[in-house]
């Protein structure tokens, strides 16, 4: 995360809540890009980031959450 933006996660690598929330985007929303895009950009925020770090690094998070955290999806 880190080095998609090391804000994303503010100090909290161990926070595992917004992975369990991303990965349930894919299911709630699996033809719907993006809307899996929208909700990953509004669940990743940060006190510096309220509204969310925008379209382009949620997308990165989404991807990662499909590559790392929840593959079959």
């Amino acid at each position: 995360m880190n080095a998609i933006d090391e804000d994303v996660v503010h100090g909290k690598d161990g926070n595992h809540q917004p992975w369990c929330h991303t990965c349930g985007i894919f299911s709630r929303f699996p033809d719907d890009e993006p809307k899996q895009i929208d909700q990953t950009n509004q669940r990743w925020s940060s006190p510096t980031h309220p509204e969310g770090h925008g379209l382009a690094t949620a997308e990165k998070i989404l991807d990662l959450a499909h590559k790392h955290i929840c593959p079959d999806f």
